[in-house]
């Protein structure tokens, strides 16, 4: 198989989205895996989630399949590295609450040394990238946030914001039983 052929066959399984196709990514290409395989078996807080990292990884993936129109590459691949950064920040505090401070931050860079991996081109590892570094600003919108804050945000967001909000969407789903609607929230301010 040429270069290009493999990195064909590596973004086709990516993009398959179904635990089989990132299971036969992961066996094809395992260099390219080390931050999917990090994920498996890293716990969080019972408090927000029922899942390890991986699994809920691909429950954030499943529920893209959700939405109103087909998820964009740009999306799926943010879904699927939006918390890569989750095994390097993994901290317990005191009481024994699980916390991954800077996850975003780690998430983001580990996606850009992903993407230039699959030499994905560099408008699709910037997007993935804000979308990666900002999933938890989006995540913690609350209806006490200012319009300022909320045009802050919809300017850094810029032509993503639309793919932010499904990106906030299928996380907060796949962790709480009830999540606040972030569309309806922001599309109210």
């Amino acid at each position: 198989m040429t270069p290009l052929e493999s990195l064909a066959r590596a973004l086709q399984l990516l993009l398959t989205w179904d635990s089989s196709g990132l299971e036969q990514f992961c066996t094809e290409f395992p260099a390219l895996a080390e931050s999917i395989l990090a994920m498996k078996g890293v716990t969080q807080d019972s408090r927000h989630h029922t899942l390890d990292v991986y699994g809920h990884t691909l429950s954030v993936v499943s529920k893209l399949s959700l939405l109103s129109t087909p998820p964009s590459p740009v999306l799926q691949l943010a879904a699927l590295c939006h918390d890569f950064g989750k095994p390097k920040t993994r901290t317990v505090d005191e009481n024994g609450h699980i916390h991954f401070y800077g996850h975003e931050d780690v998430s983001a860079d580990l996606a850009c040394t992903f993407l230039e991996n699959l030499e994905c081109g560099w408008r699709m590892m910037q997007d993935v990238m804000w979308l990666c570094a900002n999933h938890m600003r989006i995540n913690n919108y609350h209806s006490t946030w200012g319009p300022r804050a909320v045009r802050r945000l919809v300017k850094d967001a810029g032509g993503l914001l639309q793919t932010a909000l499904d990106l906030s969407l299928a996380d907060l789903q796949s962790h709480r039983l009830e999540s606040p609607s972030v569309q309806q929230a922001l599309a109210n301010r």
